[in-house]
């Protein structure tokens, strides 16, 4: 219904009601609010209305107004937002029929995943293109073809994107080699020989270098110094195992620097929509620490806003204490133990500290027991 809504500031509302309906105005929804009424006229009798309450002394306000031209001046505020509303929709419902990005899904074995998103790019399959191009059933049909380990393969569109979910194929066992020979992965010192097949060359206590054969595939039938013996060709297995040494040096300087926050900080956000980005994430300090959150903004589209926060940072020298040096030590420690293989035998450990001019020289040394055989089939 079109009219005008009035507040009035006075302190008899009855008073007010009473002159008004005197005046033959049809007055509508009048109600008391603190200092005074609100109440509603037509549009053609509140220019009357309004001169006639100024001409009384009454102090008005209009509230809002109701009515065609009124409707048109608000729907010209909002034209922007409605035609922002009517392109994204018109972008959606186009981008239904495009597939902006492909989702590799193989949780079991993801060395498999990244090899078939690389064969998904050698195909042209990748970026914006039309749904329209791609058939996700000869798709999925040529991934189970050209690799043996992929069991089955589904592939499927969900909004814009392209699922491809693989099952690796776990039940094919691989083919044993059949080794000529077992050769030395380093240089040890051997501790243990055991062979299932061949004939050892090395005894405990003997020093090899890597490459050196260990154990070689053949056996001797009848006496070696015999000229009528028997060489017969058979398969190298077994393990050799060997003390060695793992060796690592660290440098503990006597002061070390550390960046901290000056408390300058500044935040920068881009845009990003498939491959074109809005902004630049530039920092405007020289040194400094950065921060950095991705918030994706749509299920449909790849629109995403990414967030820099930068902290400007400032060197300060410190002096190092006991504790630093412990922790320096023991990270080069777990460090260099996890060069070690899990089956190995820790025999000794031992720490070498050598003073050197504003730092301090430790070497670390692991002595080892492990398996220092691998096959050769040439």
């Amino acid at each position: 219904m079109s009219g005008i809504v009035y507040r009035v500031q006075t302190r008899d509302p009855a008073q007010l009601s009473n002159r008004m309906q005197a005046q033959g105005w049809h007055v509508r929804h009048m109600r008391a609010v603190d200092g005074g009424v609100e109440f509603g006229l037509s549009i053609a009798q509140g220019t009357r209305a309004q001169v006639w309450l100024a001409e009384n002394g009454y102090s008005y306000r209009i509230l809002y107004r109701r009515g065609a031209k009124e409707r048109v001046k608000t729907a010209a505020r909002h034209a922007g937002l409605w035609i922002g509303i009517a392109l994204c929709a018109i972008v959606v419902t186009v981008m239904q029929g495009y597939c902006l990005y492909t989702d590799v899904r193989c949780a079991s074995d993801p060395e498999l995943a990244q090899q078939v998103e690389a064969y998904l790019a050698e195909q042209n399959i990748y970026g914006v293109i039309p749904k329209r191009a791609i058939d996700c059933d000869a798709l999925a049909k040529a991934l189970v073809e050209r690799d043996e380990r992929i069991a089955f393969a589904q592939c499927y569109f969900v909004g814009g994107r392209l699922i491809a979910e693989i099952t690796p194929d776990h039940t094919v066992p691989p083919t044993p080699d059949v080794y000529k020979r077992l050769v030395a992965t380093q240089d040890a010192v051997v501790t243990r020989v055991l062979t299932t097949s061949g004939t050892a060359l090395v005894q405990e206590g003997a020093v090899v270098r890597a490459g050196d054969v260990l154990v070689d595939g053949y056996l001797i039938i009848g006496n070696p110094e015999d000229p009528a013996h028997e060489r017969i060709e058979v398969p190298a297995n077994g393990t050799v195992y060997g003390r060695v040494w793992y060796h690592t040096r660290l440098y503990i300087a006597d002061e070390y620097v550390v960046n901290v926050r000056t408390g300058n900080e500044k935040t920068v956000r881009t845009t990003s929509l498939g491959k074109w980005t809005i902004g630049k994430p530039e920092s405007p300090f020289g040194q400094y620490e950065t921060e950095t959150t991705i918030q994706r903004m749509s299920a449909i589209l790849p629109l995403t806003v990414t967030t820099y926060k930068f902290y400007e940072t400032q060197s300060v020298r410190v002096r190092t204490d006991e504790q630093a040096r412990a922790i320096a030590i023991a990270q080069a420690q777990r460090e260099l133990a996890s060069q070690i293989p899990t089956d190995a035998k820790v025999l000794a450990t031992r720490n070498l500290e050598k003073r050197l001019d504003n730092a301090t020289q430790v070497d670390i040394y692991y002595e080892i027991e492990q398996s220092i055989s691998c096959g050769r089939t040439d």
